[in-house]
């Protein structure tokens, strides 16, 4: 059974997804929670469209294409073509979820047969959208696009995205400051920016489950006495003659 065969004399308790008869442990996932929250943040960034002062004719929209949206710091900035965002890593924090985890019983089957999702604690970090563009008005169109677009509806603050390769969970974004970065490169038409954005996923896992019997039922067993051959339940007294 793979990894809980490896780790069941080491690890004390019983095991999620250990289940009778033995069933073959879910694959996990290329990507983790936080990669694929990130993913699909950058997703929806490329679909925004931002507005740039070109005085006197009207405004020039454009858009920042996904290959110039990077989950992390450039191998090489020689390579970057403006405008590019950047996620940079920041602080995490990982906020359990109680006493003991529970399984969302609402995904039984939904990604395999006799599975469900076990969500196993939320993964908190304030990360970086590390801006790049090549004038200050472009700069000032990327910055003013994703204010925007980071606070879009009405039910809460923040946006809240579908990660639709990780067990359909909702990956939270909210905004909580900027900083626009002036330096010698500034006159080399590289202006930044820097947006913090809080950034909220359950981290979770795909296990094997077993169904019980739902609450209150009964089994019928077949209770014979002398005399009397009628199947009785359990809870009829026996009739002894």
């Amino acid at each position: 059974m793979g990894l809980l065969d490896s780790i069941r004399k080491l690890v004390a308790g019983t095991l999620w997804g250990d289940v009778t008869p033995a069933l073959p442990v879910p694959a996990p996932l290329p990507l983790d929670a936080r990669l694929q929250a990130i993913a699909a943040l950058l997703d929806y960034v490329a679909k925004i469209e931002f507005s740039v002062d070109n005085s006197p004719a009207p405004p020039r929209r454009f858009r920042i294409r996904r290959q110039n949206l990077l989950d992390e710091w450039p191998d090489d900035m020689k390579d970057m073509v403006f405008p590019t965002i950047a996620v940079e890593p920041g602080d995490v924090a990982i906020i359990a979820r109680g006493l003991t985890n529970s399984i969302d019983e609402s995904t039984v089957d939904q990604f395999g047969l006799g599975t469900a999702v076990l969500p196993l604690h939320e993964h908190q970090e304030r990360i970086v959208l590390h801006v790049w563009a090549t004038t200050r008005f472009q700069r000032a169109a990327i910055v003013a696009g994703l204010e925007g677009a980071l606070d879009p509806d009405e039910e809460m603050s923040g946006v809240r995205l579908v990660l639709p390769n990780y067990f359909g969970q909702v990956a939270r974004f909210t905004l909580e400051g900027n900083q626009r970065v002036d330096d010698p490169d500034s006159a080399r038409r590289r202006r930044t920016a820097r947006l913090i954005v809080r950034m909220e996923v359950d981290v979770c896992r795909l296990v094997n489950v077993e169904e019980l019997p739902p609450e209150g039922a009964t089994t019928e067993i077949e209770v014979v006495t002398k005399g009397d051959p009628t199947p009785v339940t359990p809870l009829d007294p026996p009739v002894v003659p």
